[in-house]
């Protein structure tokens, strides 16, 4: 059986992190481009045979078939598509989905250079130590929350 998590997802900050740009690669879904931000594709969602009803608008972040009737943004996109509820969804794409910031979406996609290339991989880097500080951080913080916690039901 595996471990349940011990964190909490913040829906909202993860809506604005994760594009559809991420999830697409992802599931590797092949679309094709409609305009400067929308795409269409079949619908990649279990029992939809709907072949060119998907569409994804970029910019709005969210997804429709017009085939199936689903729609929303990333969350409810990764709920649809792995059948688990809303907070699996989140979990599930803390754990599994690789996140390029939204803003810089485009640059990454499409180098000026090498030189730009490099730079954004070091920013990227040291964007992940520094997320990857902060979850340490706040899981301390967490932990001694629970420790007073503990302590004020006790009466200490």
């Amino acid at each position: 059986m595996a471990e349940e998590k011990k964190y909490e997802v913040d829906f909202r900050e993860l809506k604005a992190l994760v594009s559809f740009g991420d999830v697409v690669k992802h599931y590797s879904i092949e679309l094709d481009k409609v305009s400067d931000v929308e795409s269409r594709g079949a619908c990649p969602l279990p029992d939809c045979n709907g072949k060119r009803s998907f569409t994804v608008n970029f910019q709005k972040n969210v997804f429709k078939c017009h085939s199936c009737g689903c729609g929303g943004d990333v969350l409810d996109f990764v709920q649809y598509k792995n059948i688990i509820t809303l907070k699996q969804a989140g979990q599930y794409i803390v754990d599994n989905i690789k996140i390029v910031p939204v803003f810089l979406e485009d640059k990454i996609a499409t180098p000026q250079s090498n030189e730009e290339t490099e730079d954004l991989m070091d920013w990227r880097e040291a964007a992940i130590a520094s997320t990857k500080l902060e979850i340490a951080l706040l899981e301390q913080l967490l932990e001694m929350k629970h420790v007073l916690l503990k302590q004020l039901l006790r009466g200490n």
